[in-house]
């Protein structure tokens, strides 16, 4: 049997990938993208290297996924509050409020979020899955 076959029919344990993930948010915001290995991160999440590939791809993928779970998290924290019934200007407030409340909860994720953006793997990502992206066209479009 192949090893990637080995490395793929492992179990997979969430305390593991939280490890993994908190570990590559905190490196990627003290090192920046280039600074990082999948050893690195794997020595930070007290993991073996072969852990993460249970996970991920790559360190690219690794890097994504967890972009666009950040920024998915970051939409619904933005929009928890909005009603059907809101005018404009109250959905733009909220959405603006919650967004803020939620950023100033997760520094973390706004820094690795802005990193993340300035880098070519921006180009793997479609704007559009994001719940407050869908909503401020909407919201837009409504106020025309």
């Amino acid at each position: 049997m192949n090893t990637y076959l080995l490395i793929n029919m492992r179990t997979k344990d969430e305390a593991k990938y939280n490890a993994v993930v908190d570990a590559s948010i905190k490196l990627v915001n003290q090192l920046g993208f280039d600074g990082i290995s999948i050893s690195k991160i794997a020595g930070q999440a007290n993991v073996s290297p072969a852990t993460i590939y249970i996970y991920f791809e790559n360190k690219e993928d690794l890097f994504t996924k967890l972009y666009i779970d950040i920024r998915k998290k970051m939409s619904q924290g933005a929009i928890k509050n909005l009603k059907e019934d809101m005018s404009v200007e109250e959905a733009f407030k909220s959405t603006w409020h919650d967004s803020f409340i939620f950023n100033l909860g997760h520094p973390d994720y706004l820094l690795y979020r802005e990193r993340f953006e300035q880098t070519a793997m921006m180009q793997n990502v479609n704007q559009e899955e994001f719940a407050l992206y869908r909503f401020s066209i909407e919201i837009l479009q409504r106020g025309i």
